[in-house]
Order: C-alpha cells, then structure tokens, then sequence
C-alpha cells in the first residue's frame, strides 16, 4: 500500500503517511458510512453524550457545528482513554463497531 500508519519527524504524533508518490484524485482509503464517527451516530451509540452536548448548546452561545465537533472529540477521547486503561468505562457501543474502532488506535 502507499500508506501506512506511521508518524513523521517534524509530527511525532502517530498517523498515516504515505510511502509512495499519489496521483490527484487517487483512492487510498475507503470506509464504510457505517464505521464514520459522526455527531448523528455519537448520539444514536451514545445517548448519554448526546444529553451532553444538548446542554451545552443550551448553556453556551457558540453555533450547533462547535458543539457536535466538540461531542465527537469526548466520544474519541474517552474511546482512546478506555482503550489504554482497562479500568476506565469506555462508551456504550456495540461490538462489532467498537473492535473496528479500537484497531484504528492501537
């Protein structure tokens, strides 16, 4: 493949990098709509982060975008925070999903 989950010298943040030259408009990845963490699928997974965020946009005055950018950040981080520390309660989420997910940040 022409990417591969690496990190950078000038990032020392793990990610994907690529390892070959890529041509415009090439497909590297494709994902199925069903594994996309979005805000719509945090709050039919996660109900409980979804109250969250619907009392923050009540409390705070910043647009709907900031607040379901800012649910799909805490479902993440506390995805990652569960998968290092098994003592920690990750979120709700069926199986099948949370195995995919959980690959991605190992």
């Amino acid at each position: 493949p022409k990417i591969e989950r690496a990190s950078t010298d000038r990032l020392i943040v793990p990610g994907i990098v690529a390892t070959e030259p890529i041509s415009k408009g090439e497909v590297l990845v494709r994902c199925p709509p069903e594994l996309f963490i979005s805000s719509e699928a945090v709050r039919q997974m996660a109900p409980a982060y979804a109250i969250l965020a619907a009392e923050a946009a009540n409390e705070l005055t910043f647009d709907r975008g900031n607040v379901d950018w800012a649910l799909q950040a805490t479902f993440l981080a506390s995805m990652m925070a569960a998968a290092e520390d098994a003592r920690i309660k990750g979120p709700s989420i069926p199986e099948a999903k949370r195995e995919v997910w959980e690959a991605f940040l190992q």
